[in-house]
């Protein structure tokens, strides 16, 4: 690798890849553990200023949460872990982990009011959100025990802007210990594309909707692509990105909630899209195709793009590359109306999000104080080490360029498990959870032939401006967002299938039936969907640290 590329890694967060259906996924365990006794009787902790683990008590904090897939596949309980085992070692603190079958015992165990110490779960969906949790009694301002979580805390503020006023309250309640991403704005989804069709034609790879356009035509013509472009729509930055909006809610240049599908650049979206579906260049079949079918036509030949997580380029040119030793699909970059321009639309990530697992310290626990301190391991350098790539020498490597990868063991699995279920037994980085998960994290995953494949994309998909452009990553307070909600998926109903019948020709896209188009959308009652998310936005844009 050359001295620019290693330059790149530096602003490289990579995640969710090799088709990374994985993350976040959760499945019943192999048994059902009970709730064990929680011990009652508190230790006396001291604020500490520095990371003094490990800690001499022979308390148990006791933690609820659904296991992730790929931990509950090949272990009953996160206890067995070699991850927890290492933590229990550096911290000194012990944790028994209950485990229910699903999210939904967790009402009942509220409506019992017999709580653990320390509760995980994706609050966004718990009713009234975590609103409802202060508003009951049920768990603690994280504040209030911010002397013994140093580094959470300290990241929070050192980085207020990006994550700290998103994890508070209007009142400036912290809710609790959730997943972070280590840098802002990057992206491991975008559109990739046959680079060794690309050279045989004698084409760079595209930039522009023309470029593109003249791109898929000669895998129609030269190639005898069936599908040229198998995917990526309706998608909410491919193709739509270039004409300056998303397929959804978005922020515009002026700080405006607005809707893309009702923008007057949409009306040239959709001519792009019911020109190219005419002449063969989309896949005829696109609305329904799943990600194996698409896999197997890029394979095949019977496609040359697409848009995908970054998992493809080891998943797809792994097995390309047994039939075809020129195989080579890479990352393009979103596509724009000009040549030069930087892309305004792509897919990026903030480094927050209100679906991410989180733990919270209930109210009832006598030790909140030693929950903190074990949380906040995880946010620790140790910390944040450990969970994303496990002990160094038996789980993870450093190479000579500076980069994380995976051990031998990891890839080639003894037990005959899969990559992310050695994962699980070293790590929490399978899943959002309460660590930050680190900025090279699926770098390690990445096999060595294809590193440089996954570097390139992480890259030229970040380089746009969407971050200014995405809806705040907070949530919609209970009162208003139901119906806000309700109203949304109505309109995006109406939305794709007013999108088929202009790609498919049923309508032609005539200034008339687009503007009967619009007019409808805003019957539906939009303009409150839009009026609530603006009160957020505003009333979150607006904190300063």
């Amino acid at each position: 690798m050359n001295g620019k590329q290693f330059k790149l890694i530096s602003i490289v967060l990579v995640i969710f890849i090799v088709i990374s259906l994985f993350a976040g996924c959760v499945a019943q365990p192999n048994s059902e553990v009970s709730q064990p006794s929680k011990t009652d009787v508190p230790i006396e902790l001291a604020p500490y200023e520095s990371n003094n683990y490990p800690i001499k008590t022979d308390v148990v904090l006791t933690l609820w949460g659904v296991p992730y897939a790929n931990q509950s596949a090949v272990f009953d309980n996160t206890a067995d872990t070699e991850w927890y085992k290492e933590v229990e070692k550096r911290t000194g603190i012990k944790v028994e982990f209950v485990h229910p079958q699903n999210r939904e015992a967790l009402s009942v165990m509220m409506a019992t009011g017999d709580l653990p110490d320390m509760l995980s779960n994706q609050w966004h969906r718990y009713p009234g959100n975590v609103q409802r949790l202060f508003a009951d009694g049920l768990i603690v301002n994280l504040n209030d025990v911010k002397e013994y979580a140093p580094n959470y805390f300290n990241f929070l503020s050192d980085n207020y802007e990006q994550v700290g006023r998103y994890l508070e309250s209007d009142k400036g309640e912290i809710f609790g210990f959730t997943s972070i991403e280590a840098k802002e704005g990057l992206s491991d989804w975008g559109p990739v594309i046959r680079k060794d069709w690309l050279d045989d034609l004698g084409l760079n790879v595209p930039e522009t909707i023309d470029e593109w356009y003249i791109t898929l035509t000669e895998f129609k013509n030269k190639k005898n692509a069936t599908a040229p472009l198998v995917g990526g729509i309706p998608d909410d930055a491919f193709i739509i990105g270039a004409y300056g909006i998303k397929n959804s809610l978005m922020v515009d240049d002026d700080g405006k909630i607005i809707y893309g599908p009702m923008q007057p650049s949409y009306k040239g979206y959709l001519s792009t899209l019911a020109k190219w579906y005419a002449e063969g260049l989309i896949d005829k079949d696109f609305a329904s195709l799943q990600s194996q079918l698409r896999n197997s036509k890029l394979i095949q030949g019977e496609a040359g793009a697409d848009v995908r997580y970054a998992g493809v380029l080891n998943s797809i040119n792994s097995v390309g590359l047994e039939n075809d030793p020129k195989y080579n699909l890479v990352a393009a970059p979103w596509p724009t109306l000009n040549k030069g321009e930087r892309p305004k639309i792509g897919v990026s990530y903030w480094q927050v999000s209100t679906s991410d697992e989180t733990i919270v310290l209930t109210v009832q626990s006598k030790n909140k104080e030693l929950a903190a301190r074990w949380c906040d391991y995880s946010y620790s350098d140790e910390g944040i080490i450990l969970a994303n790539f496990g002990v160094e020498g038996k789980s993870y490597t450093i190479n000579s360029q500076g980069i994380y990868r995976y051990t031998d063991e990891l890839y080639n699995s003894p037990n005959g498990w899969s990559l992310f279920q050695e994962k699980a037994k070293w790590t929490r980085s399978n899943a959002s959870g309460a660590y930050i998960r680190h900025e090279m994290l699926n770098l390690a995953n990445a096999p060595e032939k294809f590193l440089n494949h996954y570097i390139d994309a992480y890259n030229i998909w970040s380089d746009t401006g969407v971050m200014k452009h995405n809806l705040l990553p907070v949530s919609i307070p209970a009162d208003k967002g139901a119906e806000a909600n309700t109203i949304l998926n109505e309109v995006k109903t109406y939305v794709d299938e007013m999108l088929y019948k202009f790609i498919f020709g049923d309508i032609s896209i005539d200034d008339t039936n687009f503007n009967q188009y619009v007019s409808h959308v805003g019957k539906m009652k939009i303009d409150k969907v839009l009026d609530v998310h603006q009160e957020t936005y505003d009333s979150v844009i607006k904190k300063t640290k």
